[in-house]
């Protein structure tokens, strides 16, 4: 079967604006407003301080009074009490008086300054001034942070941390905001809820959770169903129970065109499909419809199709609904790597190292191929070939870019950096890359007697599994009976008794903390570009060091890494 229309992007989208939601006005405290958007537009109704108060603690003065006030000629003055905060004064100074204030305390009349406290010396009832203050300083005057009127939210602004604690000072309890109460299940018999040992041919299911957590980061509601199987009388329950309980629902799978694709027909009979069928990559079986006069958006069952569809096409309807602004991040690049597309519109995931882009060509059924990427990269239709050095624009949905990118064996992991991307490959790989630009820094073994390598967690030998791990390229050393991509990796099957140990580098044997057995030794060869200088010299002192390698830049609790 064929998709009867697909719409472009912009058609879509331009359909999606138009839908109406029913969006919910509650009000609630103000602590459990954060992260909600503001129903309305929100005024002081004090002035903020209200009343003027002293910001140091010291001497509330008359600053013409000790205009000339310093070290060596200090101007002594009366004093008249003592006001502390949450008092309110009823002395008025006058000329060769003060009263000594604390911080926040109410500004007796009379005065206009205060001095520092540093700056005084107390004899009795009388203080030394050492320091002339100008009229207003170390005071702050009344409504000079909030004039009483002044707009302090605006409608669809959303409530953050910093927005509580004005809407507190300003005396506010509780705060309106808009909602939506949004249903979001999975389709499929494949699929297992995780805590669940899913039977082989099963996997966890992705999606559920991964829309769930970011509808609810970005401020709504969310109901889960959980996992619906391929059933028609199941789905179509569950369906209407969402509908009826929630303002809009999310679902994922079911919408292509295969046997048991059973959602656009269920839809169809339970309300209006609006459209099915997008010329996109990923999520051309992208599903709108009207159920009960409330938007239903079929997603695609892959994640990076299912998440990509709901961060471009569904989370901005959304956000209007509650009259949020939209803060799409935008950053260019070149491209690091050519990348050859399929003709059609498509929303690449891609990683940014400074202004480099590399896109990230997992296929959509890879749930790392999102989790991995800074973003995404549109290549428009009839774009087929993008080659290297082309500048595109990203848009971003972290907060953060790498600034750095490591490849090659991955000894670079020993060094702690969360701001370099890493990317384990073959010697070859790694050096052609660096050579093209594309990496900073690539680490190789060569010959050499820089680093011992051979087994560690075993003693040497092979124990009751009879297996021993190794590195899925070799990298010129011994393979092992399970090859995997990393050290990290062949520590964890090691941790978890499928191996008995494996072949490594030493430093790793250290960094582990496991009985290391020596059976040679490799030089190490890093090339760096001049941004990776200073990443490179870290490896290198790290490499040359005798200490134990966690010691000064990993965290570890026992034998485990953390």
């Amino acid at each position: 079967m064929k998709f009867k229309t697909l719409l472009s992007v912009e058609e879509a989208k331009n359909i999606i604006s138009e839908l109406k939601f029913n969006v919910r006005v509650v009000e609630l405290p103000v602590y459990e407003a954060v992260g909600k958007y503001s129903a309305e537009d929100v005024y002081a109704p004090i002035d903020l301080p209200p009343f003027p108060r002293s910001i140091r603690d010291g001497f509330a003065v008359r600053s013409q009074d000790i205009i000339e006030a310093d070290e060596r000629n200090p101007v002594t003055l009366k004093v008249k009490g003592v006001i502390e905060a949450g008092q309110v004064p009823d002395i008025e100074i006058r000329y060769g008086e003060c009263l000594e204030i604390a911080t926040g305390a109410v500004m007796p009349s009379g005065s206009d300054a205060v001095v520092m406290i540093e700056y005084t010396e107390r004899k009795g009832d009388e203080v030394l001034i050492k320091r002339a203050v100008r009229n207003g300083e170390n005071v702050m005057d009344r409504a000079s942070d909030i004039a009483i009127g002044q707009r302090v939210i605006r409608k669809g602004e959303r409530i953050d941390f910093t927005k509580v604690g004005v809407l507190s000072a300003l005396g506010f309890e509780s705060v309106k905001v808009s909602t939506l109460r949004i249903g979001v299940l999975s389709t499929g018999d494949e699929l297992v809820e995780p805590g669940n040992e899913p039977s082989f041919g099963k996997i966890y299911d992705v999606n559920s959770n991964a829309i769930a957590a970011y509808l609810k980061s970005s401020g709504f509601d969310v109901v889960k169903y959980g996992i619906v199987g391929d059933d028609e009388e199941e789905m179509c329950n569950a369906v209407r129970k969402a509908v009826q309980e929630c303002d809009a629902v999310i679902t994922s799978g079911s919408t292509s065109m295969g046997q048991k694709d059973l959602l656009p027909r269920i839809v169809g009979q339970e309300g209006r499909i609006v459209f099915h069928g997008v010329k996109v990559k990923p999520g051309k079986p992208f599903l709108v419809a009207e159920i009960s006069g409330k938007p239903f958006f079929g997603l695609p069952g892959f994640p990076v199709s299912a998440l990509t569809i709901l961060h471009e096409f569904v989370f901005p309807a959304l956000l209007r609904a509650v009259n949020g602004r939209l803060n799409i991040k935008k950053m260019k690049g070149r491209l690091a790597k050519r990348y050859v597309g399929e003709g059609r519109h498509e929303f690449v995931p891609v990683f940014v190292v400074k202004d480099k882009i590399f896109p990230i060509e997992k296929g959509s059924g890879a749930i790392t191929a999102l989790s991995d990427a800074c973003g995404y990269m549109e290549v428009k239709s009839g774009e087929e070939v993008l080659e290297r050095g082309e500048e595109r624009e990203v848009t971003l949905f972290k907060d953060y870019s790498y600034s750095l990118i490591a490849g090659g064996i991955d000894l670079f992991e020993l060094v702690d950096a969360d701001d370099i991307k890493m990317v384990p490959m073959p010697a070859a790989r790694a050096r052609a890359e660096f050579m093209k630009g594309a990496l900073d820094v690539a680490v190789m073994l060569k010959d050499g007697n820089d680093l011992a390598y051979g087994v560690a967690g075993s003693r040497g030998g092979k124990g009751n599994k009879g297996k021993l791990g190794g590195w899925q390229n070799g990298y010129g050393l011994p393979e092992g009976d399970v090859s995997c991509s990393s050290h990290l990796q062949l520590y964890y099957l090691l941790k978890t008794g499928a191996i008995d140990g494996f072949y490594c580098l030493e430093p790793f044997a250290r960094l582990f903390r496991l009985p290391f057995t020596e059976l040679g030794r490799v030089g190490v060869e890093i090339l760096s570009n001049e941004e990776g200088q200073y990443f490179a010299g870290k490896l290198r002192e790290l490499l040359s060091s005798k200490e134990d390698v966690g010691s000064s830049n990993q965290s570890n609790e026992g034998n485990e890494r953390k």
